[in-house]
């Protein structure tokens, strides 16, 4: 039973690193994207539109993603008393 509790918070960490990384890379994609519109010739104002619209579109991204990534890897009934991880 042990080894099944052991195996199932295992699986909920991986899953957990897995969407943290698919997070990490969407949040790069979006500055990837972001600073494709910024030239040398640009002056300080079009460089501040687009800082500001990349920094508005990774605040919705964070939100997004605060949700499904905060949560807490956790085993309730186990002998000993409850896990929980992180």
């Amino acid at each position: 039973m042990t080894g099944l509790q052991f195996q199932d918070l295992t699986s909920q960490l991986i899953d957990r690193t897995v969407r943290r990384v698919a997070g990490l890379r969407e949040f790069l994609g979006t500055l990837g994207s972001g600073g494709a519109g910024m030239f040398e010739d640009s002056d300080s104002e079009q460089v501040t539109q687009l800082l500001s619209r990349i920094n508005e579109a990774l605040a919705v991204q964070h939100l997004q993603l605060k949700g499904v990534l905060h949560k807490a890897v956790q085993q309730n009934d186990m002998g000993s008393g409850a896990i929980e991880l992180f």
